[in-house]
């Protein structure tokens, strides 16, 4: 048992470049702590918004089912619907519920340091960001813009620039 004992020593000590060099650091940076804590927060925040949403569904689809229901209106309904986005407000739902449920498992990973993770969050915040301008190219809200834009622009960025971060979840630049 004293040789497997020297064995491991031998892999953790300072000097050795072999498997401790790409051994995942038993302490988390505090940026990672919190751009995870802020990740799991937007994900909670979506969920909460598509929890809403699901409120108004249920709302407008038991106004449409009066509209129908009543012989006089039935032509009115289906005018309601098309005025009202019904099938928008399906897609906002399962949109924001598949970023949300995202969020939520990138965070989890990014807390356990996943080298995934790292990706994943930039990757979901680089989509965020790409909305955001389409979205300003759309309907020109500068202030909105801004702060929808602020906090997944520091997440990538503190995950690209920071040295410590990079070495952290192994990425090779």
């Amino acid at each position: 048992m004293g040789g497997f004992q020297q064995l491991l020593s031998s892999f953790s000590s300072k000097g050795n470049a072999g498997l401790a060099s790409n051994a995942v650091p038993e302490t988390r940076p505090f940026g990672v702590t919190v751009a995870s804590i802020a990740v799991a927060i937007i994900g909670g925040l979506n969920i909460l918004l598509v929890l809403v949403l699901l409120g108004l569904l249920s709302i407008e689809s038991s106004l449409l089912y009066s509209l129908y229901s009543s012989p006089l209106a039935s032509g009115a309904a289906s005018q309601v619907a098309e005025a009202t986005g019904y099938n928008s407000l399906i897609f906002l739902i399962l949109y924001y519920t598949v970023l949300g449920i995202g969020h939520l498992y990138i965070a989890r990973g990014l807390w356990r340091l996943k080298p995934w993770a790292y990706w994943g969050v930039i990757s979901i915040e680089a989509v965020t960001i790409l909305i955001q301008l389409i979205i300003l190219v759309g309907n020109h809200n500068g202030a909105g813009f801004f702060a929808n834009i602020y906090v997944p622009f520091l997440i990538a960025g503190y995950l690209l620039v920071i040295g410590q971060v990079r070495r952290t979840f192994r990425v090779p630049f």
